[in-house]
């Protein structure tokens, strides 16, 4: 994922890669182009899941790469890929799906890679090539054999369908057996290592801990619609006393480490959440997973972030000083004990509080988020060390 120390021949990086020559290494190469994307194919990536336009693709095969084609609940990328594609009669054999995070309540409602398939098929895809692309294609890729396909010799897991184009499941068969609803009925979660119960370690924090002191014109994180992607914009901010007041228009995102009691914490100002009258925060924030909550006031901020101290991790969302609905993640603060229906339930409602308090449909108030502290995605990002420019690959 380090892509900036990859094309500059980082040591440590090639010595990674040197130990994994012989398998598959996975690719992030958001916006790379040119010499670096040459520079970046050569270091042995065999594949990428960043494209946004059916350019980016292009080039990006034309040096050897794989693509993932993404489609899930924050970035949508398929249509224009998919649009690309068609248009210039590509053969399908170096593509493949992925969602790249989706909620459960996104696959309860539309399927998993499924979805893809059909979005593929409504495009004008034809059915047969689609679901190679989703399962044949996959299985080359990472040399697994036996799957990917139906024939003599293959592992038995199957989809029957309703509707070809529509992708109706009918039933699925694992190994060659039925996969019935039962099988679910028996859920036991234990948790042998009980550290991985108490991961969210921090002081609790007061409003003196969140303020930013701006100046004429600060850096601003804003969001792209339906992508991971931000913009760096340089603003004039809303203030008083020369400290940040968050708004409608700029949310304040917070970072709060979480792992080793640093202290540390730091502040940007978020464009285009659109939270109003709340926060939103979580200890899923890739890939550090510290907590980080955006809002338009800080006594929110400050009952969401200390919230989650006292669950342990998890999704909150908080209106005038209330919780109004958490999901709680105990298992090292990612992972929830409940059933997945559970979950699809809880996040599904928290959507739906998010949207009510202003978050636009074009985001995810969580998976969108948790994005924003993934400092290897351009333009900037927000760690806990502070705000960090991906392309110059440097703090601000």
């Amino acid at each position: 994922m380090c892509f900036n120390d990859v094309i500059n021949s980082d040591n440590n990086i090639l010595d990674k890669l040197e130990l994994f020559k012989n398998k598959v290494v996975d690719g992030h190469a958001p916006n790379i182009n040119g010499k670096s994307l040459q520079t970046y194919v050569c270091a042995g990536i065999e594949n990428d899941h960043e494209c946004i336009t059916f350019d980016e693709v292009y080039e990006k095969l034309r040096a050897g790469l794989k693509i993932l084609i993404r489609e899930g609940s924050a970035a949508k990328n398929l249509k224009s890929i998919v649009n690309g594609m068609l248009k210039h009669n590509l053969p399908i054999e170096e593509f493949m799906f992925c969602t790249d995070d989706k909620h459960l309540d996104d696959i309860e409602k539309q399927g998993h890679i499924r979805w893809n398939i059909k979005c593929a098929i409504d495009l004008g895809m034809e059915p047969i090539r689609a679901i190679k692309v989703a399962t044949y294609n996959s299985a080359r890729a990472y040399g697994l054999k036996r799957i990917g396909a139906i024939g003599a010799g293959y592992k038995a897991d199957i989809v029957v369908l309703n509707d070809l184009e529509k992708m109706e499941v009918d039933s699925v068969y694992k190994d060659g057996n039925l996969v019935k609803e039962e099988m679910f009925s028996n859920y036991n979660y234990d948790i042998k290592d009980k550290e991985l119960l108490n991961t969210v370690k921090f002081k609790y924090i007061n409003k003196e801990k969140i303020q930013l002191k701006v100046s004429e014109k600060n850096y601003v994180m804003e969001i792209v619609p339906y992508q991971i992607l931000t913009n760096k914009l340089y603003e004039s901010l809303p203030c008083v006393e020369g400290y940040f007041i968050p708004s409608e228009e700029y949310s304040k995102l917070c970072v709060v480490e979480r792992h080793r009691m640093t202290g540390n914490i730091a502040i940007a100002p978020l464009k285009g959440f659109g939270i109003k009258n709340g926060a939103i925060a979580t200890t899923v924030a890739h890939d550090s997973h510290n907590i980080i909550v955006a809002g338009d006031n800080d006594d929110d901020i400050i009952v969401a972030i200390n919230y989650l101290k006292e669950i342990q991790g998890g999704y909150v969302i908080v209106s005038n000083g209330k919780v109004l609905a958490h999901l709680s993640l105990q298992v090292a603060g990612l992972i929830s004990t409940l059933t997945a229906k559970e979950v699809q339930e809880t996040t599904d409602n928290m959507l739906e509080i998010a949207r009510k308090m202003g978050v636009p449909k074009y985001v995810d108030p969580f998976i969108t988020l948790s994005f924003m502290a993934l400092p290897v995605v351009p333009q900037i990002r927000l760690t806990d060390l502070g705000l960090f420019d991906v392309e110059e690959f440097k703090f601000i």
